[in-house]
């Protein structure tokens, strides 16, 4: 009876040998995830002695937990390969009395939407200063000035989330950023009655899904301040009234609004952009997109309209919104758009309103519908007189420069060739090193900026206006890669220039494959050392099997040199780099 009715069960819908297996292997593999999560390590702030009780000062407990926490700092310009530990806090109400100081690369978790509240408004709650791989997910937090204050020394490819927070009552920004090579997603939170929002100010900003209600009695200031690259998406706002008010003050390069209510509750809303940046006159323009906006301004009398333009970027679009009575673009009025746009490329420039709802929608003023833009002489440019005078005093310097007979040297395990059998210079005298050529991404020619000669074996190239990224062409280089593949290239040390920590010699070299029309950045430097010895091989470089192939190298002088994390020299007009050598080598 037994082993029929053993027998009778397993063969019972779903229980069958198949699916106790499938049972088995579900088991295995949850089992698996609880050790894999077991494995990252959870603090709990319970565990160090706070309360959550909302009378007792958690400063000191919390701060222990976070000192329990695994995590690896690393110096500036380094990848950040650092885990963390999951920093949990229970539900309850925290009350902290100062800062508490984070791991940059740690889980923060809140369970049961618990409260973190400062009882001094002129402290922030979290702040790290190495932020690299953070999450936030799950709080609450009341008072202080900053409720998360973020901030690194420039570690690579960060990553913030921050979601499904409460934010009440920052007496500051609610949320902080001074970061760079960082991105951050701030995403299902809720921000009520603060000063601010958000100050955004790394690579890359994204704030989604959340709620803003603003903070009554907040004068001539902005929900949200962007100096970067900002997205605002599914944003419901409700306004609260206050005197010159604005959601976003932008200053950065790019900012983007889509399916955004900008309410009109408080008075009748207030001015969605104000915008302070000015257009970029080369290649990666300002911009401010409003798409499938809800704008509503009545209560802002002094800029009755969407945005605001106390300077003007390069492009200004709203499309597919409800403009409720208000203009789409207003201009500060002691702007004068006549010759605002000096030396600014047309095509660089484009304010459009389309396919919008409201009785203002088409009202662009209409220099900025057909923008002028005259001609512009750079402050300090070269005048060709001048720039012949300079050249020449620079050409001799270098000539008359003495320099210490050295070894071959070796760069990626190619050791120089001194032969003169095994290499090919690609002089001016051989090739034809352009100026005429268009810097990238721009309808000027680079001999604007820059100018050279030869200076015996060398090339000077000097600046000739400040800034910008030019170029010189050495054009139609043949190669035989079967006999010289090496591109090498020397720069010569012309000393310090006064007034400058480094030589202003950064420069970058990219070769262009003509049959493929393949470029290749072989190299861009902004640190020392300047004057190495470099060497690639191209053949590997573009994947090629061999034989003869036609190159043209394009060789920028940038003149941009860090001497820190979070400073840089940049080359002055008159300013002057030697290449002591450009040649084709053997192996």
């Amino acid at each position: 009876m037994r082993r029929n009715d053993t027998s009778t069960t397993a063969r019972r819908p779903g229980l069958s040998w198949r699916h106790m297996l499938v049972c088995c292997l579900g088991f295995v593999l949850l089992a698996a995830c609880a050790l894999a999560q077991e494995g990252t390590g959870y603090v709990n702030v319970r565990d160090f002695g706070a309360k959550g009780d909302g009378k007792t000062d958690d400063t000191a407990a919390i701060r222990a937990a976070f000192g329990a926490v695994r995590f690896q700092s690393v110096p500036a310009g380094y990848v950040n390969n650092a885990t963390g530990d999951t920093v949990l806090f229970p539900p309850g109400i925290y009350r902290v009395t100062d800062s508490i100081q984070v791991g940059g690369s740690s889980l923060i978790l809140g369970r049961g939407k618990p409260f973190i509240v400062m009882d001094d408004p002129t402290k922030n709650i979290l702040t790290t200063t190495d932020a690299w791989r953070m999450d936030i997910r799950g709080l609450q937090f009341k008072g202080g000035r900053t409720q998360i204050d973020l901030r690194n020394p420039n570690l690579d490819t960060g990553m913030i989330v921050i979601e499904d927070c409460r934010f009440h009552e920052a007496n500051g920004p609610a949320i902080d950023d001074h970061m760079v090579s960082t991105i951050v997603h701030i995403r299902n939170c809720h921000f009520l009655i603060n000063e601010q929002v958000l100050h955004a100010r790394t690579d890359m900003v994204a704030l989604r899904d959340c709620w803003i209600t603003t903070r009554p009695g907040v004068e001539d200031k902005a929900v949200v301040e962007n100096y970067t690259h900002l997205l605002l998406e599914n944003i419901c706002g409700v306004p609260l009234g206050g005197r010159n008010l604005r959601w976003i003050d932008n200053h950065g390069g790019a900012l983007t609004a889509r399916r955004v209510r900008f309410g009109g509750e408080g008075g009748g809303g207030f001015t969605a952009v104000y915008n302070f940046s000015k257009p970029n006159k080369e290649l990666a323009g300002t911009r401010i997109l409003l798409d499938n906006c809800e704008l509503w301004n009545q209560g802002n009398l002094a800029a009755p309209c969407a945005v605001y333009c106390l300077e003007v970027p390069n492009k200004i679009e709203i499309r597919s919104s409800n403009l409720a009575g208000i203009r789409p673009i207003l201009v500060r009025r002691d702007l004068d758009l006549k010759t605002y746009f000096t030396g600014v490329d047309p095509n660089l420039l484009s304010f459009v309103s389309r396919d919008n709802l409201g009785a203002f929608r088409d009202e662009i003023p209409a220099l900025l519908k057909r923008p002028v833009c005259p001609p512009e002489v750079k402050p300090g440019a070269l005048s060709k007189k001048e720039t012949a005078k300079r050249l020449k005093a620079a050409v001799a310097r270098v000539a008359a420069l003495k320099v210490e007979a050295q070894g071959p040297q070796t760069f990626g395990g190619h050791v120089q060739k001194t032969d003169p059998a095994d290499f090919i210079e690609l002089s001016p005298a051989k090739y034809r090193w352009d100026l005429e050529d268009f810097m990238d991404g721009v309808k000027t020619r680079n001999s604007h900026y820059l100018a050279l000669a030869p200076a015996g074996d060398d090339v000077v190239i000097m600046k000739r206006v400040a800034g910008e990224y030019p170029h010189v062409l050495i054009r139609d280089v043949q190669a035989d890669l079967d006999k010289t593949p090496w591109l090498t290239w020397k720069q010569k040390d012309v000393g310090t220039p006064e007034g400058f920590a480094l030589n202003p010699a950064g420069y970058a070299v990219r070769v262009i494959h003509k049959e493929s029309g393949v470029g290749i950045l072989l190299r861009e430097q902004h640190w020392p050392p300047f004057f190495d010895y470099c060497a690639f091989n191209l053949k590997e470089k573009f994947g090629l099997t061999g034989g003869v192939h036609t190159f043209d190298i394009r060789f920028y002088y940038l003149g941009l040199n860090f001497v820190a994390s979070d400073k840089c020299e940049t080359a002055r007009a008159g300013d002057f780099i030697a290449v002591d050598f450009l040649r084709l080598e053997a192996e």
